[in-house]
């Protein structure tokens, strides 16, 4: 899941929303301030918050699903966006 917001008000709103459906990965992506969070339910059906790896994200719920963070922002150029896509 991922989710576009404005607010705090909304991101709280949000993860109790996805905590409650057990919804197992999610991403908050704030474009204004170019902010990204990304969590993780863990055993306990609490969200932990997952640090990307050396900038890179490594999705959990998509296998292979790699991008570094700053992509988010930026526009990387289109064979290397496929490179880590692992589609050429």
């Amino acid at each position: 899941m991922v989710s576009v917001y404005h607010s705090l008000a909304t991101e709280r709103f949000l993860t109790l929303r996805y905590e409650a459906a057990g919804i197992p990965e999610y991403w908050l992506i704030d474009p204004q301030r170019e902010r990204a969070e990304f969590y993780q339910l863990d055993e306990q059906g609490r969200y932990q918050f997952v640090l990307p790896d050396e900038e890179v994200y490594h999705a959990a719920q998509l296998p292979g699903l790699a991008f570094p963070v700053d992509w988010l922002w930026a526009h990387p150029p289109i064979v290397q966006a496929l490179r880590n896509l692992n589609l050429v």
